[in-house]
């Protein structure tokens, strides 16, 4: 076992972590982009949002875990880091022991739920039983998916994503086929197949990574005669500060299919969905590239090397902000059209201004990827969770209000307004954690992009304008003018001759 890791060690893991996690992005972006529209149609507007509702719900189950998921990320990070091969036994034996009866507990509460499937949808769109049905399968991929979460948040700890990234990326392509293939010879079997072929995929995933846990020998042998009270104390402490941030997450995304469906109607769901989903997607870049920082940054703490930490998130920062903020712009003159492609001109209708007022808060998000990953990784990110609850809390009656105001508009400027203030405090606090101000982290990290980004907007407009086609040939064009000119620009404008050097030895040994 190695028992401390050296930098360029850890700097390869992360550069494989991230390449995997982009290609899982990729990969589930384009599995998307393929079935979302085949889903939409072969569901219809109403049981597509019945689907929606059912998501929120399962996703609030999340909470339930106390934020132990995230806290065991990190607490296997510091001890394997740090070399205590007796800790990192007692945090996964007592974290094991935990999300059993965590599991069990969410798979009853959802099995009680399908009893009532009333509660979820009115007659007229689906059977009772079959409401009943879905649930009841709900209830046993949830029972299965937090014992799941032991084996992957160790393996996140340990930095090894890459794992759980090629896996998901077979399972992604099998299920988005299984999906499809099943659909047209049954299409009134939707919902049941959609949940059916998710249980399958995470029993396929409980067999993969429980297997790796068990056999690679740099974590001890799961026991839980290991489990300690201390250390189960030790990781609820960590995570009731991730649940406050968990729990904000969920209740400014998934209270808002609950938001529109009551005020508006079900059917009225997938045009805020659609657009949002494309945010999503948009923000997933930055966030599979970014992901393992948490680890990582938590093994800088677990050397105690403070300098190196602050230097490599500013870097990192900086790194993460060349995608996150090129998105905004790319949406900005691209996302509507996308979707009358995509889905049909009557939902780029519908989601146009949707997709405007969602893209400025992707902006003010953009511009800090990188915050909160230092925060959980410094075990500091306590009060920074709690104001993001106090905002999300709060963004639920405002789009209530948005909504009976201004429809669907009025749901996307709430959501907007909490994602700049929760971005905004973010970022605040993390500079405050490393003691740097947020006036030099713009200026190291942001102010660079500056020009490369206006040089993207420009040339995205003059392709939008000027060029004499239509359709996904435009979109494509578009991206790819504007595209060329921002990497040209970056290299031209950001990189110094060291950085263009290391990049172009880089490449010369790949090929």
């Amino acid at each position: 076992m190695q028992a401390f890791f050296g930098v360029s060690d850890l700097k390869k893991k992360l550069l494989l972590n991230s390449v995997s996690g982009t290609a899982l992005y990729a990969v589930t972006l384009v599995v998307t982009f393929v079935i979302s529209p085949f889903l939409v149609k072969t569901l219809g507007n109403s049981n597509y949002g019945i689907w929606e509702v059912i998501l929120s719900i399962v996703g609030y189950m999340g909470v339930m875990d106390l934020g132990v998921g995230p806290a065991l990320v990190r607490f296997v990070s510091t001890s394997h880091s740090s070399g205590d091969r007796g800790e990192l036994a007692r945090i996964v034996s007592s974290a094991t022991i935990f999300f059993l009866v965590i599991g069990t507990l969410a798979a009853s509460a959802l099995a009680a739920l399908s009893a009532f499937p009333d509660l979820i949808t009115k007659t007229g769109s689906e059977s009772s039983v079959y409401i009943t049905t879905v649930l009841i399968l709900f209830a046993v991929n949830v029972g299965i998916n937090f014992p799941l979460t032991v084996f992957t948040g160790t393996l996140m700890g340990l930095q090894r994503h890459y794992l759980l990234n090629l896996t998901r990326i077979v399972l992604a392509i099998g299920n988005a086929l299984a999906v499809y293939f099943i659909l047209v010879k049954f299409p009134l079997s939707g919902l049941i197949t959609l949940v059916a072929l998710q249980l399958a995929s995470n029993l396929i995933q409980m067999v993969v990574f429980g297997s790796a846990v068990c056999f690679d020998k740099d974590i001890p042998r799961l026991s839980l005669r290991n489990s300690s009270m201390k250390t189960m104390r030790n990781l609820w402490a960590y995570g009731m500060k991730s649940i406050a941030m968990m729990l904000a997450s969920r209740l400014q995304v998934q209270s808002m299919p609950f938001v529109i469906g009551s005020v508006l109607g079900l059917d009225k769901i997938v045009y805020f969905v659609m657009p949002r989903r494309l945010m999503e997607y948009a923000r997933g870049m930055s966030t599979a590239i970014g992901f393992p920082l948490t680890p990582y940054f938590a093994s800088f703490y677990g050397r105690n090397d403070h300098i190196a930490l602050q230097k490599s998130w500013l870097k990192t920062s900086l790194a993460l902000q060349v995608v996150s903020n090129a998105m905004p712009v790319v949406l900005l003159f691209c996302g509507v059209p996308f979707i009358s492609q995509w889905l049909g001109a009557e939902y780029a209708d519908a989601g146009k201004w949707v997709m405007y007022v969602l893209v400025i808060g992707l902006a003010a998000e953009s511009l800090v990827p990188n915050a909160a990953s230092v925060l959980m990784a410094a075990n500091r990110h306590g009060r920074m969770s709690y104001l993001l609850l106090f905002i999300a809390t709060a963004c639920v009656p405002s789009a209530i209000v948005g909504a009976k105001l201004w429809g669907l508009v009025g749901v996307a400027v709430a959501c907007c307004a909490a994602t700049a203030a929760g971005s905004a405090i973010s970022l605040i606090m993390a500079c405050k954690e490393l003691h740097i101000s947020p006036f030099q982290y713009f200026r190291e990290s942001t102010l660079p992009l500056l020009a490369p980004l206006m040089i993207l907007a420009v040339l995205m407009w003059t392709a939008g304008v000027f060029l004499p086609v239509s359709g996904y040939v435009k979109i494509i064009l578009q991206v790819l003018i504007g595209g060329s000119g921002y990497v040209i620009a970056i290299w031209a404008l950001v990189l110094d001759q060291e950085k263009r050097s290391r990049i172009l030895q880089r490449l010369v040994g790949v090929w």
